[in-house]
């Protein structure tokens, strides 16, 4: 596995000569933002990749369309959701691409705590949730980001000489429209609210939430509560709940690739893995009940103390 800086800024290298790549992120956080980051490779600005879920198509039909081409054309395929498959599928189709060799590129993404990375003998590049600033121009230059556009992105990200790639990645798209004039508006206005301290994440509520930990949650709650609306929250917390009684209602019934569907990166790591197994679905749908109604009373200019109520009827099980 490629983990050191001097590895990683080969990838130019190992790209051309390869079939197949895993591309390892450090963190979850660099991982959901890959689609982002990978969008802006030098080597993807002539062809869009194209994105493969194993859960959609199931492994007969991924191995029909790698060894199938449209005059000799060779595709690129991202493939995402290798961690969401059973074992059994995810052992068999590591063994399929360890021995591909064409006629397209294939880029298979992962986290670094993925049991997946063991079976893996080819080729693969290692991203760090964080960079020198000496290494990230590197890096960049050498292969990763183009237009320059990193250049206005890496003064917005700087934190005592190191630069988070997640960070670079949720900026990247607000580059464009970024001029010498609106940099420091940007950087003063909108960067906090993009980029949330790690004690400030949607995710650590949302975690806390499902998980019932009402003190961290509370503790989130105190920090995060001012920085959107309440009608923010009644629509965050109605589309929660919905997904999640949704997953939880569709795993029960074995129907996992509708599943995974809604889940769609918006429910958190451990509810998909473990959390939906102990949820009271009744519960689970009279809060969202509740939200319902506290979305009419806003709009009919009532009290909006009812969201702490909810709170309380969640974590105190009075629902």
């Amino acid at each position: 596995m490629a983990k050191s800086a001097t590895e990683a800024l080969q990838f130019a290298q190992i790209q051309q000569t390869s079939s197949v790549i895993v591309v390892v992120a450090q963190t979850i956080q660099l991982l959901a933002q890959m689609p982002t980051l990978m969008s802006q490779m030098v080597f993807f600005k002539d062809q869009k990749p194209i994105v493969v879920l194993v859960k959609d198509k199931g492994l007969s039909d991924i191995k029909e369309i790698l060894e199938n081409s449209f005059l000799g054309m060779g595709c690129t395929y991202f493939i995402w959701d290798i961690e969401q498959c059973h074992m059994t599928i995810a052992t068999q189709l590591m063994h399929y691409l360890g021995t591909y060799r064409g006629p397209h590129r294939v880029y298979l993404f992962c986290h670094e705590a993925a049991s997946c990375i063991a079976m893996w003998k080819g080729p693969s590049i290692y991203l760090p949730h964080e960079m020198s600033v000496s290494y990230f121009n590197k890096f960049c230059l050498s292969w990763f980001v183009a237009h320059g556009l990193h250049k206005q992105i890496a003064p917005l990200v700087i934190k005592e000489g190191s630069i988070a790639l997640y960070e670079v990645a949720l900026l990247l798209p607000y580059a464009p429209l970024l001029g010498k004039t609106l940099l420091v508006p940007f950087r003063e206005q909108y960067v906090p609210r993009i980029i949330r301290a790690e004690n400030k994440s949607l995710f650590n509520l949302l975690d806390a939430w499902w998980q019932k930990k009402g003190s961290l949650f509370y503790a989130l709650w105190r920090t995060m509560h001012n920085l959107y609306s309440e009608q923010f929250w009644i629509v965050f917390w109605s589309d929660q709940l919905f997904r999640g009684y949704m997953y939880a209602y569709c795993m029960r019934q074995k129907s996992e690739l509708i599943a995974q569907k809604i889940a769609a990166r918006k429910l958190p790591f451990l509810y998909t893995k473990t959390g939906w197994r102990i949820q009271s679905l009744a519960a689970v749908q009279k809060i969202h009940g509740m939200f319902y109604a506290l979305d009419y009373t806003s709009k009919t200019g009532g009290s909006g103390l009812m969201l702490e109520w909810i709170y309380a009827a969640w974590f105190n099980d009075c629902v």
